[in-house]
C-alpha cells in the first residue's frame, strides 16, 4: 500500500499532524472492529486495511522525524 493511500484509508490529509492521524485511526479501529460492533456486517478485510495503513504511516513518521532530528542537529 502506498503512503497517499494510506492516508486515504484513514481519512487523513497528506502531512497530516500525527496526533490526528492517530485519533482517526483509532476511531475508524472501533467502528470497524467487529468485537466492538458485532450488528455490523463489515468484513475483517476493513480492519485488517486500517491496521496496515496506520502501521506503514506510523514508519512513515517515525522515519521522518528521525531524519529531521538529525538535520537539526548539524
Amino acid at each position: 500500500m502506498q503512503i497517499a493511500e494510506c492516508y486515504k484509508v484513514l481519512n487523513v490529509s497528506p502531512g497530516e499532524d500525527w496526533r490526528q492521524v492517530r485519533k482517526s485511526y483509532h476511531s475508524l479501529a472501533k467502528q470497524f472492529h467487529p468485537d466492538v460492533n458485532p450488528e455490523k456486517n463489515t468484513p475483517e478485510t476493513k480492519l485488517i486495511e486500517i491496521n496496515q495503513a496506520f502501521e506503514q504511516l506510523e514508519t512513515h513518521y517515525k522515519a521522518s522525524h528521525n531524519i529531521s532530528s538529525a538535520q537539526q542537529s548539524f
